[in-house]
């Protein structure tokens, strides 16, 4: 259980992990036989418990960059409140990337899944005790920390051309604010029934009325750039804002649009190999008419094709994911429409 008591010398425990006022305390979270890494940082003052789910996914590591970066960098005592960190959550299929059978039990038992949604820790969500290793991962953190968390910061990543995202659930207006808070230019807003299922952000808030949001930025490819981990720090610092767990005012873009998950997308293709040359940024919003990119003939450099916005909307990704040098029939951008903006002086 987290204790968030006050008071007393210890404020902050999960399982047999502890923290005083003003301690940041590294542990393992123990489930089924594999000791996950879990920090805990309790601030000197009361305030929000703040959960930084990270990796779940076996090759998406922005939020444990950023982890890296508010650990090394970051006064945790001088917060109000307290942070929980799980900067690697699906150890086994994290190691399995680079080191074979470090965790055969847990590996060989999702094998069985293969091919199927259950292989995916996050379409299942809020978890089974009795079920599959991530199920069984799941299901302890659902009820040994988000349970008792002011809010879930689910972190993921996406492809090269994506913009960076916040997600969250329609029905949930406390996770909303959170995915506004956080401060990405585009939001993904989603209902209960969209596919896939099981997804942490759509699940968490309606079982345990805890906000949960997912958060997405590219690449889901091992490794993670500066100017990326430097979006998840900041967004970070937003939601420690947003909760008046630190001073300030929230840092966040001019324009913030949000796009419907369930909404039809628009799919830009090359007509021609050639190069591509964007005009328009990812996750900016365009009006109809507007020039999105380019396709630059070989032979010398000519514009052969441009792409143009069809309506008003935004644009969730702008490039191609593998090369600016396009062939004929891939995606070099993709259009949707816009169910709400909010502007920032």
């Amino acid at each position: 259980m987290i204790d968030n008591t006050r008071g007393g010398s210890i404020v902050l425990k999960i399982q047999d992990i502890q923290a005083k006022e003003g301690e940041v305390v590294y542990g393992q979270f123990h489930v089924d036989g594999v000791a996950i890494p879990m920090i805990l940082a309790a601030g000197k003052q009361d305030g929000a418990t703040l959960v930084m789910h990270c990796a779940q996914h076996r090759t998406e590591f922005p939020g444990t960059m950023a982890a890296h970066h508010l650990l090394n960098g970051f006064d945790f005592a001088a917060i109000r409140g307290t942070v929980v960190i799980l900067p690697l959550v699906d150890l086994p299929a994290i190691t399995s990337t680079r080191v074979a059978d470090v965790y055969p039990r847990q590996n060989q038992d999702m094998k069985q899944y293969a091919g199927q949604l259950r292989s995916n820790i996050n379409r299942v969500w809020p978890g089974d005790a009795g079920g599959s290793w991530v199920d069984r991962l799941a299901y302890a953190l659902t009820h040994e920390v988000f349970a008792k968390a002011s809010a879930v910061l689910d972190f993921h990543a996406c492809r090269l051309c994506d913009a960076p995202f916040a997600a969250y659930l329609d029905t949930h207006d406390a996770s909303r604010e959170l995915a506004y808070a956080f401060g990405t230019r585009l939001l993904d807003e989603a209902d209960a029934d969209s596919f896939p299922p099981g997804q942490l952000h759509r699940t968490i808030p309606p079982a345990i009325d805890v906000p949960a949001i997912l958060i997405e930025a590219c690449p889901a490819s091992h490794f993670v750039t500066e100017d990326i981990a430097e979006v998840m720090v900041r967004g970070t610092f937003n939601v420690m804002r947003h909760f008046d767990m630190i001073d300030g005012q929230l840092e966040l873009p001019p324009v913030q649009a949000v796009s419907r998950r369930s909404d039809p997308v628009t799919i830009f293709l090359s007509e021609h190999l050639g190069f591509f040359g964007p005009c328009k940024q990812r996750g900016e919003v365009v009006s109809a008419g507007e020039l999105i990119g380019q396709v630059h003939s070989l032979s010398h450099f000519e514009v052969v094709q441009e792409l143009r916005a069809l309506a008003d909307g935004v644009l969730p990704s702008v490039g191609p994911d593998h090369s600016m040098l396009v062939l004929p029939g891939e995606q070099v951008a993709t259009f949707k429409p816009v169910r709400d903006v909010r502007r920032h002086t």
